[in-house]
């Protein structure tokens, strides 16, 4: 099994995770005194973290994972796929930094992108753009190590099995089934705030 893009997706899901965490730990910290901390609510709410965060993760990576499908044979691996793979790598940290740091700061569930934009502030943006400076640095090498890829017409077949599992989950993932059914808090703080996002987003899209 070729594990082309696997192995080029890896970083961007390794520092969502590490970011979700650092995140979800304080929010829990804040919110420490209303949640229910029962095995089974806890079990619950690390499988609805797990879920979000994995599928806000395939939602976002889709622009990036159209261009290692269209991408040259003779530019994989180049000096350009790897500025190209970088700026993507720093939009998807910064977003992901900025939708958290927001979400923090407004405390409560956004509804839209246009919510979003309209509680950021300067402070939120710059830390965003800083931590994800310093995440590229550190993570350059893996980012930029090359990958033997596969032929294009492999690649295609590879992008639309990834679409097609993108829009499949996202059609059978409802939000009112991702809930502990016992404390509204650990709900809110389990769910990925970025799926959430994205989520009521676009059903709202759908919708009109």
């Amino acid at each position: 099994m070729n594990t082309y893009f696997i192995r080029r997706l890896l970083p961007f899901y390794a520092i969502g995770v590490l970011i979700e965490v650092l995140c979800t730990g304080y929010e829990i910290y804040l919110s420490a005194d209303s949640l229910d901390y029962s095995f089974l609510t806890i079990v619950k709410s690390l499988g609805i973290t797990i879920t979000t965060t994995t599928l806000a993760f395939l939602l976002l990576m889709i622009p990036y994972t159209l261009y290692l499908v269209i991408c040259p044979d003779s530019l994989q691996n180049s000096k350009l796929d790897k500025i190209i793979s970088s700026v993507f790598f720093f939009i998807y940290v910064s977003f992901c930094i900025l939708e958290e740091l927001c979400v923090i700061q407004i405390r409560q569930e956004l509804t839209s992108f246009q919510m979003l934009i309209d509680n950021s502030d300067p402070i939120n943006i710059i830390s965003s753009l800083i931590i994800a400076a310093l995440s590229l640095k550190l993570t350059y090498k893996s980012l930029t190590t090359d990958i033997t890829s596969p032929r294009l017409l492999n690649r295609i077949f590879q992008g639309c099995v990834y679409l097609l599992i993108c829009f499949m989950v996202f059609q059978n993932t409802h939000m009112h089934n991702l809930t502990t059914q016992v404390n509204l808090t650990n709900d809110e703080i389990a769910r990925e705030d970025t799926f959430t996002l994205l989520h009521s987003t676009i059903e709202h899209n759908f919708d009109e």
